[in-house]
């Protein structure tokens, strides 16, 4: 009996030494795969979690505002009238909303040779944005004037109207007062070839 144990425990030892290798091979391997999902897994709800939230879109400016976005216009200079300023204004759509980036008033002084600031809005009398037209200072003596154009964008207008071409019926421009004598001025707008596009602003700027 002692004989035969000692046989089978002879031929038992070389095949344990054989299988235990594989079996702690594979056992390892199982654990390395299981380990490494849970690390991926982790690395994604990190990264989701960590992911910035999208900037919030701008303001849009209010009308007749000066935006610092916009591309700024260049600065035009006053200069005098050579023919006589238009004595009738039969169109009335315009409106001036600022004066050196503050509500327009009834009367707004300004500095004689200082750079004022304009923005409001232009139509032709027919419902349309003016377009090409002229900024016009008319006093007693003398007038000035110089060229602007609309172009900006007034989805109020349209609105108010009910007519899609005053959608770009905006203006706003900076312009030198280097050429103009103190005084008191009524503010106008209109294109020179054609009197019936003539408005009155309603405003006055008064010069210092």
């Amino acid at each position: 009996m002692k004989f035969k144990d000692t046989l089978s425990r002879r031929a038992f030892l070389p095949a344990l030494l054989i299988i235990a290798p594989i079996v702690l091979s594979g056992c390892s391997q199982g654990s390395e795969s299981s380990g490494s999902q849970p690390a991926s897994a982790s690395t994604a709800v990190s990264t989701t979690s960590e992911a910035p939230a999208a900037p919030a879109a701008p303001a849009a400016p209010a009308g007749g505002a000066r935006s610092d976005t916009a591309t700024a216009p260049s600065v035009v200079a006053f200069a005098p009238v050579v023919e006589a300023a238009p004595s009738q204004a039969p169109n009335t759509q315009c409106a001036i909303d600022r004066i050196n980036d503050q509500p327009a008033a009834s009367i707004n002084i300004v500095k004689s040779g200082a750079h004022a600031y304009f923005g409001g809005w232009a139509g032709n009398g027919k419902l349309n944005a003016l377009g090409n037209g002229l900024f016009i200072l008319k006093g007693a003596d003398m007038s000035y004037s110089v060229p602007f154009s609309t172009g900006d964008s007034r989805p109020d207008l349209v609105k108010a109207f009910g007519a899609e071409g005053m959608a770009n019926a905006g203006f706003h421009m900076e312009a030198s007062l280097d050429n103009v004598k103190a005084g008191t001025y009524s503010l106008l707008v209109g294109v020179s070839s054609d009197a019936s596009t003539v408005c009155n602003l309603q405003r006055t700027l008064e010069v210092q």
